[in-house]
């Protein structure tokens, strides 16, 4: 075998949900919670008017929600590059996964933020109205990503 013919990974269009490592049960609740929290970001982003007390109530449901997601976050790890049939689809979940880790985190610090505060400044709301409408599109891709991966949960999110 030739050194490049071993940096090279299969691709198989024809994988089927078996092959992804990841029980479809599982996949089907990952996708359940995010495109839940996703509706609740982007309740968040929606009207950036409020007072420092409705923030707060606002928020709530989303902080509540974030340790739960990065469990089903947790969950799609098996999902690996070397390790699952389409390696383009597992690269896209990869990125995608990471990004909405990444989105968590920034909503989570700024939502701290401005729920600790007195009085929401207008950075901080601008700030948070901003971290909820980006992780909102994260989670709306990455659950797509997974549905179009699994005919009966893309059937499901219908």
């Amino acid at each position: 075998m030739t050194p490049s013919a071993r940096n090279v990974i299969p691709f198989n269009p024809g994988a089927t949900a078996d092959d992804l490592l990841v029980p479809v049960a599982r996949l089907r609740s990952a996708v359940h919670q995010l495109d839940e929290l996703r509706q609740y970001a982007e309740r968040v982003a929606l009207d950036p008017r409020w007072s420092a007390i409705e923030w707060r109530a606002i928020c709530s449901p989303l902080l509540i929600r974030l340790p739960r997601m990065r469990q089903s976050l947790a969950d799609l790890d098996a999902i690996r590059l070397g390790q699952c049939a389409d390696a383009g689809w597992a690269a896209r979940i990869r990125t995608a996964r990471s990004e909405v880790e990444r989105r968590l985190t920034g909503i989570r610090v700024s939502m701290s933020a401005l729920t600790s505060a007195e009085v929401s400044s207008t950075d901080v709301v601008v700030t948070v109205s901003s971290d909820a409408t980006l992780l909102a599109t994260a989670l709306g891709e990455l659950s797509a990503l997974i549905a179009s991966r699994c005919p009966a949960i893309a059937h499901d999110r219908k």
